[in-house]
């Protein structure tokens, strides 16, 4: 019998290499994606890695800023010690130094009468009270008043009399021409201002100026006050005398630490009050904490030098 052969049909043979065919693209799909999804992956790692490094430099940055800030407070808080220190040593001299009157007027009083008393040609009036008095020397109830500061003092008087009369001031029972005042009129009120200039020691009074009689001062006004002034006069030292203005005091070479000493040629320190005075253990005190301060910013200084 002759053989038979059994073939595929051709139909089924294409179709089994295009199964085979699929099959590959359908591998190579699926590589390709995911090649794409690592190369997104690598790119976010990267991104990330990017980031971290940016943090890191920012944070050496701010470490840095901080340690600029840190040293600029420093230098701050060391400068503003020192200019408290300068401020405080300044005002101190200013005070030693008498004649800029620093703390205000140092002479002044007010010195009054309400009784009524007759006064010969040339004699002095009595001033019973005296109100708010210092740098003077004066008894109530007496005439003289005696200077205890260099300087020019201004002179503001008012006097009731009854009868016309010519009045001045003396200075050491000398009169003060400049000073001579009359009054002929019904009211006779005599007022008197005047700028001198006076010395320690020196002794000023008022007094009946080569009237042709005695005069009288009058008697207070009845009314509710019973003890109204008849005789008002006020001094007050304004100024240092122009030929014995002070200086600028000297300035040692730690002019801020080291203060001047009490002999100092530059200023009045024989007028110094005991309120103003500075004791020796101050001065040391305030002297060696400027020292101590300056140590403290110098070391700072170094320090920020050696770090930027």
């Amino acid at each position: 019998m002759p053989t038979v052969h059994h073939c595929k049909p051709k139909h089924e043979k294409h179709s089994y290499s295009s199964s085979s065919s699929s099959s590959s693209e359908d591998e190579e799909e699926l590589i390709r994606l995911q090649e794409k999804k690592l190369r997104k992956y690598q790119e976010k790692v990267n991104k990330i890695e990017i980031l971290e490094d940016k943090v890191k430099h920012n944070e050496k940055k701010d470490k840095k800023v901080e340690k600029k800030v840190e040293t600029l407070e420093d230098n701050v808080e060391c400068k503003l010690k020192k200019w408290r220190l300068k401020y405080r040593t300044v005002v101190k001299r200013l005070r030693k130094v008498k004649c800029l009157m620093v703390n205000g007027c140092d002479a002044y009083g007010s010195f009054y009468s309400v009784i009524s008393q007759t006064v010969q040609p040339n004699n002095s009036f009595i001033f019973e009270y005296v109100l708010n008095m210092l740098n003077f020397t004066f008894v109530p109830g007496s005439s003289d008043i005696t200077v205890l500061r260099d300087g020019i003092y201004t002179f503001n008087l008012t006097v009731q009399l009854d009868q016309p009369s010519q009045v001045a001031i003396f200075l050491n029972n000398l009169p003060q021409l400049e000073t001579v005042t009359a009054s002929n009129s019904g009211t006779h009120i005599v007022t008197l201002h005047q700028l001198l200039s006076l010395k320690k020691n020196d002794v000023v009074s008022f007094r009946n100026y080569i009237s042709s009689v005695a005069i009288t001062t009058s008697l207070p006004a009845t009314g509710t006050i019973q003890h109204s002034q008849n005789l008002d006069f006020t001094l007050y030292r304004i100024a240092p005398l122009p030929e014995s203005c002070c200086v600028v005091p000297c300035l040692n070479e730690n002019a801020w630490c080291d203060f001047e000493s009490e002999d100092s040629k530059c200023s009045d320190y024989e007028s110094k009050s005991e309120s103003c005075s500075e004791t020796d253990t101050e001065k040391s005190h305030s002297s060696k904490f400027c020292k101590e301060e300056k140590k403290d910013c110098d070391k700072k200084k170094k320090k920020h030098r050696n770090k930027y």
